[in-house]
């Protein structure tokens, strides 16, 4: 295994923690995976003396699209809902040296808490398969730092969805006035 490191903060999501460990290991700068996702949504109170409201949210999520267009870190979301498909894709990804990134049910990530309790999406990075028993190598750095046997059967259960990497060329005219500007629009 190569050896990750490991990145794991609390204002990440599991997919965010997973994109931070991933481009560290490579040794690739990502703190512009988050130029445009400054925006936020503020709900009205649901009270009268409530001031600020009940909750904010986050604004267009545009992380992917960041990676694309200043990393130069390019992928791709298999939509489709055949799970075989999906397997023989990352089986594929795996043969050819590609890690995958992989969205499941959390019920089936049986080293997290909520495992086999609650469901939810959860992200994880497939990084290789144990070949004596079969399972995928998965990372879950929001979790652990650890590589995680996750089995075929979970992750069909869990309707698996995968994410394939590409490098490509990073922007090399970054101007980071222009980020802020667009960011505030």
């Amino acid at each position: 295994m190569k050896e990750y490191h490991f990145i794991s903060k609390e204002q990440y999501n599991c997919l965010e923690n997973v994109w931070v460990t991933l481009l560290t290991t490579r040794g690739v700068d990502y703190p512009l995976m988050f130029a445009e996702n400054w925006g936020f949504t503020l709900f009205p109170p649901e009270e009268e003396n409530q001031i600020i409201g009940f909750r904010i949210g986050g604004g267009e999520y545009k992380v992917l699209d960041c990676l694309s267009n200043y990393i130069g870190i390019h992928t791709k979301y298999y939509e489709t809902e055949d799970i075989e498909a999906q397997i023989a894709l990352l089986n594929k990804e795996l043969e050819d040296g590609h890690d995958v990134i992989v969205e499941a049910d959390s019920y089936y990530f049986p080293w997290k808490l909520v495992g086999e309790r609650h469901n939810f999406i959860h992200y994880g990075l497939i990084v290789g398969k144990d070949e004596i028993t079969g399972d995928y190598q998965c990372l879950d750095p929001f979790e652990n730092s650890d590589l995680n046997p996750l089995s075929r059967e979970n992750l069909v259960k869990g309707k698996l969805h995968c994410m394939t990497i590409r490098k490509g060329e990073a922007k090399k005219d970054i101007i980071w006035q222009d980020i802020v500007k667009h960011a505030a629009m």
